[in-house]
């Protein structure tokens, strides 16, 4: 999977590795070493630090990197299985999905600063691969329950707004920059899908490439 920083710059995983480079491919650079699990990296809005997801002593778990100083720090503070990490347009706080709970995987919020955790859902089900708009108001995530996959949208002071239900997987959703749709993969027995949905009114699902052997990684703009 692969995220682009606002200034450009790229990060990938590579062999379970966290590397950066310029869009050229130019001054390539490896964060990690002997890691061998790390995925779904992810800048921060200020290109100052990434956040991934890796599994070490069979324990899947939230990591920070600093982008200049190469330093890393674990921001898991259980046993509990911790994935699908992004930022909050506020630089501080990174949402994820946890299943600390034991009832199945939660969205939960993490400052950065202060490590102060919050629970953001608690939906019969799965939630997982929350994601902000680059402003801040919206969040839309995956809910997963009895066979069914939910593309969900939460917006201000609104009830929570189904976008899309099927039968077959729906992952990483993306949002476009301006906020005026979502991307998302729908895997089906024929192959992967791109699709979006554009958050007009009515709201209308349209398909891009399909039939095709994607990562099941956000698209990054």
């Amino acid at each position: 999977s692969a995220d682009v920083s606002k200034n450009g710059r790229l990060v990938i995983n590579l062999k379970g590795e966290i590397w950066t480079s310029k869009e050229d491919g130019s001054e390539l650079k490896q964060l990690t070493k002997n890691l061998r699990t790390a995925d779904r990296p992810s800048w921060s809005p200020n290109a100052t630090k990434i956040v991934y997801s890796a599994s070490v002593n069979n324990q899947e778990n939230i990591y920070i990197t600093n982008f200049d100083s190469g330093k890393t720090e674990n921001l898991s503070t259980n046993s509990d299985m911790e994935i699908h990490p992004s930022w909050n347009p506020d630089n501080q706080r990174i949402i994820f999905s946890s299943n600390s709970e034991s009832d199945g995987f939660n969205l939960w919020e993490l400052n950065t600063q202060t490590n102060l955790r919050k629970q953001l859902t608690k939906i019969p089900g799965d939630e997982l691969e929350g994601v902000w708009s680059s402003d801040g108001k919206d969040l839309v995530f995956i809910h997963y329950r009895d066979n069914w996959w939910s593309l969900i949208l939460r917006s201000q002071n609104q009830p929570d707004e189904i976008l899309l239900k099927s039968k077959h997987k729906i992952a990483a959703p993306s949002w476009r920059p301006d906020g005026s749709l979502i991307t998302f993969f729908k895997t089906q027995p024929s192959g992967i899908n791109v699709e979006m949905v554009i958050l007009s009114n009515p709201r209308v699902i349209r398909k891009y490439p399909s039939n095709e052997k994607f990562s099941l990684s956000p698209i990054s703009w």
